[in-house]
């Protein structure tokens, strides 16, 4: 990615002419919003974007009921072409593209209290003739196209005898072959019973040793069983064995009587009470045609209540769109649309989950990166949170609403771990669980970009990695066996990744 170097005429924003019922403006951006955790304002200036057209965000401004956006391709933003847009968000990704050539853009907030604001600096933007559209339909359109049948995740009614007849070849047979295996295994394990947490009372502070090793072995616990769940009924929903769907229901009715308020509720682990959300809905596609009426109510009540919880925090108490630097604030939203998508149609209110989180998450996919593909958390957790990412991405391009694959921070995506965390490196970089190495989830997210896109340099990056693929469910369907490997002979030795500020730089790529 490049910048434009040619700087803004600095008296561009006082010759511009604004619209006659905004002259009366007094307010002016508050500048504390742009120097803490809001959303920044993009396309950023001079950006070279691959993407048509590029994101548009800006800081969220308390109080404000109405932005408006300004585009021209004119300097003084006072003649010419121009695209305008009142909207309610501070973030807008438009439903068509635009013109290859220079932009500049602009906006401003109103409030009841004092009007509209003064306009944002101009910034400018350059989209290459060689960009790849990314128009994003109207969360209206999006939901009108969404798969209405079940199952809706990974595959549909339309498509799901070819799904199924993957399990004979290749990788998705291993896949197949190994979760097979394991779910017959367990087939005479007792149901997980809904466990208990054992300072509940306020006993142990939080931060205390013993208080942490219970919150690890609560997500241990509830991880595992909620690893039987989704492998049974992902078997159910490969072959139709009506034991191994009974065996996959029972667990998710197990499940769905546990107590949302007991041990696993939200304020005690987050990522437990969103597993158990997301995981079941999962498995309620999968073995939907086995549950009964009355079942389908009990799992539709308990995700409904979970998925409460999450709304409340992330959407209403501290919204992602005020807040985005949030990992598990982003991770969370991603699974309220997912769980919205799953569930639209039999819960009524998950269409205004999907109004609610849709829109955000395709906006600022990721908050920890730009159109580079870097990430500036560093390299431990781009392996846990991207894999959470493509959970909703995958359900979108399954359910029909949109391919978020084709977004520029997607498409560069697998370039930070070619130069930021390639194979053979001893530890990761920068952040949190930097001591981690490449590994499992590397290879696990090297091979779905391989696939997606065609890319022999990540299948080759995978492997090269040398460890055995985990051959987990999300290997069924992104495990190309027909793409050959291709060393890194035809990339630079070293890459700087502008959005982080990022500098990787090599010997040589292939040792």
């Amino acid at each position: 990615m490049e910048n434009l170097s040619e700087d803004l005429d600095s008296s561009s924003e006082e010759k511009s002419q604004a619209p006659v019922q905004y002259q009366n403006a007094r307010q002016v951006w508050p500048a504390d919003l742009e120097a803490n955790a809001n959303f920044p304002f993009r396309p950023a200036a001079a950006l070279v974007t691959t993407q048509n057209p590029p994101d548009f965000s800006w800081p969220f401004v308390p109080g404000a009921d109405l932005y408006w956006l300004e585009l021209s391709q004119e300097a003084a933003m006072d003649r010419g072409a121009r695209e305008t847009m009142e909207l309610t968000n501070n973030f807008f990704n438009f439903p068509y593209t635009l013109n290859a050539g220079i932009w500049y853009w602009r906006v401003r907030y109103h409030n009841l209290a004092g009007g509209w604001s003064e306009w944002s600096p101009i910034r400018k933007f350059r989209i290459t003739e060689s960009s790849v559209p990314f128009p994003v339909p109207p969360i209206n359109e999006m939901l009108a196209r969404m798969e209405v049948g079940h199952p809706r995740v990974w595959t549909n009614p339309r498509v799901l005898s070819d799904f199924r007849a993957r399990r004979q070849h290749g990788t998705a047979k291993l896949v197949f072959e190994k979760t097979h295996a394991l779910v017959l295994a367990s087939l005479e394990k007792l149901l997980p019973e809904d466990p208990n947490f054992p300072y509940m009372d306020g006993s142990q502070s939080t931060g205390s040793p013993a208080y942490v090793k219970a919150l690890q072995d609560l997500r241990k616990y509830t991880d595992s069983a909620l690893d039987r769940l989704l492998a049974a009924s992902f078997v159910y929903l490969l072959t139709g064995d009506r034991v191994i769907g009974d065996h996959a229901k029972n667990l998710l009715m197990e499940f769905t009587s546990w107590d949302c308020d007991g041990a696993t509720r939200f304020d005690i682990n987050d990522q437990v009470h969103r597993a158990i959300a997301y995981r079941s809905s999962i498995a309620y596609d999968w073995v939907y045609d086995l549950l009964s009426t009355a079942e389908r109510k009990a799992v539709q009540h308990m995700v409904h209540t979970r998925v409460s919880a999450l709304i409340d925090y992330y959407l209403v108490r501290q919204p992602i769109y005020q807040f985005p630097f949030d990992s598990h604030g982003w991770t969370i939203i991603g699974y309220i649309g997912l769980i919205g998508t799953i569930m639209l149609n039999d819960i009524p209110d998950a269409e205004d989950w999907v109004r609610q989180s849709i829109p955000p998450f395709i906006n600022l996919l990721p908050p920890w990166g730009g159109e580079d593909g870097s990430w500036s958390q560093g390299t431990g957790y781009w392996q846990w949170s991207s894999g959470s990412n493509k959970e909703l991405m995958d359900v979108l391009l399954s359910a029909g609403a949109i391919n978020l694959y084709d977004k520029a921070f997607s498409r560069n995506e697998g370039l930070y771990p070619l130069y930021m965390f390639p194979h053979g490196s001893p530890s990761g970089v920068f952040g949190n669980d930097s001591h981690y190495k490449p590994d499992l989830p590397s290879i696990s997210l090297l091979n779905r970009m391989a696939h997606i896109y065609g890319d022999p340099r990540m299948k080759w990056a995978s492997q090269a990695i040398g460890e055995e693929p985990s051959l987990g469910l999300h290997d069924y369907i992104y495990g190309d066996d027909r793409l050959g490997q291709l060393p890194l002979c035809d990339l630079p030795k070293s890459k700087w990744f502008p959005t982080t500020g990022l500098v990787a730089m090599h010997d040589d790529l292939r040792s």
